[in-house]
């Protein structure tokens, strides 16, 4: 009997860039859980102070740093490093790596001047670290680029992109205000170099956006594609139904009802009132 094989729902491509940031974040997350917990040493000095004990490298090592190593460092690694996937991959596909990681980069660099603003005049001796201002760039260039996409806030709740990802970044600067100056300053160089990448008359979304479907679609084609898989099973069962039936007929033609057993019996009971 022929069988039917329908398609798996894909998962949005891991692309080379965003392999490599979750790759250089995971490993520094590891060397700074080794310094503190096996070496008693915290790594503060190489988050970018506005202050006294700044330092030119602390502007490169700022970004990788995540926090203690606790429950909820670790679940802020994974959180930030499944957003980037999701939402900075298709950005990567359609503007390639090198223009993407730009994008990263404005994002730090609009956090690092909103920060060195407040630090130097109304907070004296701020310090900022992470990578959430890179993300931040990220998510406000997808919802630009995708606005009337749908996503599932908390995996259950529709909602257009646009507004999704603006309960996300809401939620990024809620803890302090330093994620506040972070989340807007990073929001803020994303849209310039968003600004900056269209005036120099680059690709932005209409030449791939067909290619490429947002989360929601992605979903409603998982829908889809297990309804047909139900669909295909039931069609399978009532042909073995059928098949099982035509051979007990001809088992009747051939020696009779008595021949059949009980279970026989059941089945063409069954057919009768499903064929």
């Amino acid at each position: 009997m022929q069988r039917w094989v329908t398609e798996e729902p894909q998962a949005p491509p891991l692309t080379e860039g965003i392999l490599r940031l979750l790759v250089l974040f995971f490993l520094a997350f590891v060397l700074e859980a080794i310094a503190i917990l096996g070496f008693q040493r915290p790594l503060s000095g190489l988050a970018l102070s506005f202050g006294p004990e700044f330092n030119p490298t602390q502007i490169l090592t700022h970004i990788f740093l995540n926090g203690a190593p606790t429950f909820g460092g670790v679940l802020t690694l994974l959180i930030e490093g499944l957003m980037l996937w999701v939402f900075g991959s298709e950005i990567e596909r359609l503007w390639g790596p090198y223009h993407f990681l730009k994008l990263f980069l404005a994002g730090i660099a609009g956090a690092m001047v909103t920060s060195a603003a407040a630090g130097l005049t109304l907070m004296p001796g701020l310090s900022i670290a992470g990578a959430a201002p890179g993300l931040a760039a990220v998510l406000l260039t997808y919802a630009v680029l995708w606005p009337e996409r749908r996503g599932l806030l908390l995996f259950m709740i529709p909602m257009k992109i646009r507004w999704l990802i603006l309960v996300i970044l809401i939620l990024m600067a809620i803890p302090s205000l330093e994620s506040v100056l972070q989340v807007s300053g990073g929001a803020l160089g994303g849209a310039l170099f968003l600004y900056y990448y269209i005036r120099k008359g680059n690709p932005t979304y209409t030449e791939r956006v067909s290619e490429s479907p947002g989360l929601m679609e992605r979903w409603n084609e998982f829908r889809r594609k297990r309804r047909l898989e139900k669909k295909r099973r039931e069609i399978e069962r009532r042909i073995d139904l059928k098949d099982e039936v035509d051979r007990i007929l001809d088992k009747i033609s051939k020696t009779g009802m008595k021949s059949l057993s009980r279970k026989e019996k059941d089945l063409l009971d069954t057919a009768s009132k499903e064929l």
